[in-house]
């Protein structure tokens, strides 16, 4: 399976993993196309791996759903998780947002967070996930 839902984001699926692939601005402009992305992986898969190495902006609409995206998934047992590298600007964009922490907030322990780091992070600091 392959869909474009747009140039700027790819869903397939590789072996039993959906992937989306997601560059350019992950803005309130392209929520429902993430959304309908995030659908679609989760309708043909219990793991989704999500890339972001090629996304140039971010805004908090994107922060949210991907927020609601993980906690669908703890809900329903499924896997989400961030997969290569996360452009820097992001990090410093989740933690001048207030997102940044060590553990899942609303899960406690038996859930790892998307945005989970390894000790405090101060901007400019790369984004390590445990």
């Amino acid at each position: 399976m392959k869909s474009t839902l747009d140039r700027e984001c790819k869903v397939y699926r590789r072996k039993d993993t959906m992937h989306i692939e997601l560059e350019g601005a992950l803005t309130i402009h392209k929520a429902s196309l993430l959304k309908d992305a995030f659908v679609t992986a989760f309708d043909n898969s219990d793991r989704i791996k999500l890339k972001l190495e090629k996304c140039d902006s971010i805004d908090t609409t994107f922060l949210q759903l991907m927020c609601s995206a993980h906690k669908t998934a703890v809900l329903s047992g499924k896997d989400f998780a961030l997969e290569g590298s996360i452009p820097d600007f992001i990090g410093d964009f989740l933690n001048d947002m207030g997102f940044m922490r060590e553990r899942c907030t609303l899960f406690g322990d038996t859930a790892a967070c998307l945005w989970a780091v390894r000790g405090a992070r101060k901007k400019g600091d790369r984004f390590d996930r445990p």
